[in-house]
C-alpha cells in the first residue's frame, strides 16, 4: 500500500514591531491559524531586520511592518522603509499596520509598493491574518 505524503510549502513571515509583546501576539495568532505552513519571526526594529537579511536570514514571503516604529528609517537617504525592505527581500509582500494617528502616512506606503494597510485596532489579528492569506494564496481568495 502506498503512503500518500503531503508536502507543505513553508512560508517565512517576519514582523517588525518595536512593541515586542504586540509582535509576539501577532506571531502567536499567525502560528495558531496557519500552523506548519509558516515560520514567524519578530524583529524589534527595522535595523535588526535589515541586519538579519544581510547576515543571510532566509527570505520572507511576507513582512508585516508596524509603521510608527520606522519614522527614523523612513527618512534615511530619502527612502521609505518599503524601499529598504524591497532591497533586502525583493519578493516579499509587505503589509503595513498602524494606529489611527499615523494611518494617513502609513497608507502612503501603498504608493511605495506595500501590498496592504491594516488599522491597528481590536480586529488587528483578524485583518492581518486575512491580508497574509491573500499574499500567500492570492488565487484562493
Amino acid at each position: 500500500m502506498e503512503t500518500l505524503v503531503r508536502i507543505v510549502q513553508r512560508y517565512n513571515i517576519y514582523i517588525i514591531d518595536n512593541d515586542y509583546y504586540n509582535g509576539l501576539s501577532v506571531q502567536h495568532s499567525l502560528e495558531k491559524s496557519l500552523g506548519a505552513e509558516v515560520g514567524v519571526k519578530v524583529f524589534p526594529d527595522a535595523e535588526s531586520f535589515v541586519q538579519a537579511m544581510q547576515d543571510g536570514e532566509e527570505d520572507p514571503a511576507v513582512v508585516i511592518l508596524e509603521y510608527t516604529e520606522n519614522r527614523r528609517f523612513n527618512l534615511e537617504q530619502g527612502k521609505h522603509m518599503v524601499d529598504h525592505i524591497k532591497e533586502q527581500a525583493p519578493c516579499a509582500a509587505i503589509i503595513i499596520f498602524s494606529d489611527k494617528m499615523n494611518s494617513e502616512r502609513a497608507v502612503k506606503a501603498l504608493a511605495y509598493g506595500a501590498h496592504d494597510f491594516v488599522m491597528k485596532d481590536q480586529f488587528l489579528h483578524e485583518h492581518i491574518l486575512s491580508s497574509v492569506k491573500k499574499c500567500l494564496h492570492p488565487a484562493k481568495m
